[in-house]
């Protein structure tokens, strides 16, 4: 009797225990959406940015798909710049049986940024290769921290075939010169990526700005770009993507410009070696009765190390690029963060043409003649220093800014002056690593100079000292 009491005891025990696990793996769904899986996702998706990352809303179900409703995406000065709705399609019991291939990702939503007036878009900020250490908590960088030179650009280890698609999004860009704004519309797109096998991806969308609508147009694939396992290979991949603009007026341009059509088409029989880049493209501007016209060819070397490590660098890059009438605007991105703002020192439009080879002195020629000036150099430049050797600097201004002449020569002036420079030879130093400034006394130039000041030139290279003042020279050294 007393054996058929324990072995009842023990079933009502084991039920109970089966009964409490079913029911603590029910809540598991539960106890994610309040707060535990949130958090996870937060952190590991913003250890990947420039910023952070919050989510308004997360769902995950045994037996449907799983979303996420408002993942904000914030840069590092905590301004949001998306938030985005994304919807997974396996059930949290196929991801514990491990059946996710292939995973369908549904994405939409709507991104934020700013055009700066040097041409670089806050955005991309977000994906800058100097990534940073970051605070276990999420928050911002406690250390400035170059990327490993072993950590691959992207890596999709242990992550199963994926098909993303991108439906409604919309991305609002303030252009900073101007104030006004150009809007991609209605994004649609989609990645197909199955381990082992190749990468297809698309993207198509509509423009709108200063009341002109546009289209893009942007498709592509890539071979060996990924092993079986996800990681990330460059070296050997074939890779292409074409991009195709229409009816897109350009920010800031006075003439009003029209950029009426630009293919971009990136090619590479091996990635990881070599990528050939082909511009084309014309505009409109007001007023004038010929269109702009743009060309570049240009080639890429070694874009990536042996560990898939993205290594971008000026004298792994070659090629030649001309065009008549273009909106400077549209070239001010390519010289970011320099001291050229090339609508004020050349004016609105410019004939150009420009080469230089790749290498560790790059030799290089200029030509170009704007409204506001004409520049004609042959020079070669030390990538590692910093450092210009010259034979031939032409440049022909009436409205040389104060900030330009004092960035190219380290004298400044009191406004904007008509100058004539011509060098026959010529030798900017290297910079000081300290100071970011080329030492004055280390210059060489013979050639002529004739300016209308007034200037103001300091003798240290501190400034400490009173500026002299030159009402005007015509010099020749």
């Amino acid at each position: 009797m007393a054996s058929k009491f324990r072995i009842r005891r023990l079933l009502v025990s084991a039920i109970f225990l089966v009964l409490t696990l079913v029911v603590l793996a029910a809540l598991v769904p539960t106890f994610i959406n309040l707060g535990l899986g949130r958090g996870m996702i937060e952190r590991a998706a913003g250890a990947n940015l420039n910023g952070t990352v919050t989510i308004d809303d997360l769902k995950v179900r045994w037996f449907g798909p799983q979303n996420v409703r408002g993942f904000n995406v914030h840069d590092e000065d905590g301004t949001r710049l998306a938030t985005l709705n994304i919807a997974a399609s396996p059930s949290l019991f196929a991801i514990m049986r491990n059946r996710l291939s292939p995973m369908v990702v549904d994405i939409d939503g709507e991104a934020r940024g700013t055009i700066e007036e040097d041409g670089s878009i806050s955005l991309a900020k977000l994906f800058a290769t100097d990534s940073r250490e970051r605070s276990n908590d999420n928050g911002p960088r406690d250390s400035h921290k170059p990327r490993s030179p072993d950590r691959p650009l992207i890596s999709l280890e242990n992550v199963p075939g994926m098909h993303l698609r991108l439906g409604g999004l919309t991305i609002e860009l303030d252009d900073a010169a101007s104030g006004e704004t150009l809007t991609l519309r209605d994004l649609h797109g989609e990645l197909l990526y199955q381990p082992g096998s190749p990468l297809i991806y698309s993207l198509e969308g509509t423009t709108h700005a200063l009341d002109t609508d546009g289209r893009l147009v942007l498709s592509g694939n890539a071979e060996h770009l990924f092993s079986p396992s996800g990681r990330f290979t460059p070296r050997g991949a074939v890779f292409v993507l074409t991009s195709e603009l229409q009816s897109i007026p350009v920010p800031g341009s006075s003439p009003a410009a029209t950029l009426q059509h630009l293919d971009i088409t990136l090619h590479a029989d091996d990635l990881g070696r070599e990528l050939d880049v082909l511009v084309r493209g014309r505009a409109s501007i007001e007023g004038e009765p010929d269109e702009s016209t743009l060309i570049a060819t240009l080639k890429v070397n070694e874009l990536f190390n042996a560990a898939g490590a993205l290594q971008f660098a000026m004298e792994n890059l070659a090629g030649t690029a001309g065009g008549s009438r273009v909106p400077i605007r549209l070239v001010q991105p390519f010289v970011a963060d320099t001291a050229f703002n090339l609508p004020r020192d050349f004016g609105p439009t410019a004939d150009f043409n420009v080469e230089f080879t790749a290498g560790d002195v790059i030799e290089a020629s200029l030509l170009v003649h704007g409204s506001r000036a004409n520049v004609r150099m042959t020079a070669a430049y030390d990538a590692a220093t910093g450092a210009w050797d010259g034979e031939e600097f032409v440049a022909t201004t009436p409205n040389a800014h104060p900030d330009l002449v004092e960035a190219l020569t380290g004298f400044r002036i009191a406004d904007a002056t008509d100058l004539h420079l011509t060098l026959d030879r010529f030798r900017l130093p290297a910079l000081d690593p300290e100071t970011n400034r080329r030492p004055l006394t280390d210059y060489l130039l013979h050639g002529r100079l004739s300016f209308d000041g007034p200037a103001r030139l300091h003798l240290t290279e501190d400034r400490s000292d009173e500026p002299i003042s030159i009402a005007g020279a015509d010099l020749q050294f």
